[in-house]
């Protein structure tokens, strides 16, 4: 996948059924962050992370660009650690456009109110709003 999801290794997310939004805690919900980024042609970007209570979870990767267009995947997730502190969320994703194609990310996040914001291996961080 593009974007940010390709910058991360993936992890699953807590089960924390009763999460509201201003619960650090934990990571379920869905979360957003626009951004621009011509290096690959793509223009305005759009990446959306869903994280459940079941562990499972999803992600989109829409930009400008229609060659590019819109990737997604779904999957399982785990968070080792805090998210109100900082932690991992390690993801297995399979991505729609590569059945039976499987790829481990994980990313250091840290919860703060309605943000959630991801930190990758190049340096770059990523601030994404809950939805």
């Amino acid at each position: 996948m593009m974007g940010i999801v390709a910058c991360f290794g993936l992890t699953s997310c807590g089960d924390d059924d009763d999460d509201e939004p201003g619960d650090e805690s934990s990571v379920v919900g869905t979360w957003e962050v626009k951004y621009y980024d011509d290096s690959e042609g793509c223009g305005n970007i759009t990446e959306t992370l869903e994280f459940k209570a079941d562990g499972s979870c999803s992600t989109t990767h829409k930009c400008d660009n229609p060659e590019e267009g819109l990737v997604k995947s779904s999957g399982t997730y785990v968070v080792l650690g805090d998210p109100g502190e900082g932690c991992y969320i390690r993801m297995r994703l399979q991505f729609d456009d590569e059945p039976g194609v499987y790829e481990t990310v994980e990313m250091f996040v840290k919860r703060q109110g309605n943000k959630l914001i991801a930190y990758n291996d190049e340096g770059e961080i990523f601030t994404f709003t809950r939805k």
